[in-house]
């Protein structure tokens, strides 16, 4: 195997990085809004993010980060967390 070939390969860490973060038709759902909402939510939350420096401004444009979008609308909270 080349070392181009490990690149192209579909392994598990491009899985996990796709599965760690919603879309704005996950954000749609979760919250029963429009797309335009969803795409201002996630917009708000990337930008928390980056300024906070927890996130870089051209990683996984469009999306947000899970543990943070659920934490900000406490989905699958539990108390104490």
């Amino acid at each position: 195997m080349g070392k181009n070939a490990a690149a192209k390969k579909t392994g598990v860490i491009r899985v996990v990085r796709n599965n760690s973060y919603y879309t704005y038709s996950d954000v749609m759902e979760l919250l029963g809004c429009g797309q335009s909402k969803a795409y201002k939510v996630i917009r708000e939350i990337r930008q928390e993010l980056i300024d906070k420096g927890m996130l870089h401004k051209e990683a996984m444009p469009g999306k947000v980060p899970k543990n943070y979008f659920d934490k900000a609308f406490m989905i699958n909270w539990k108390e104490g967390d």
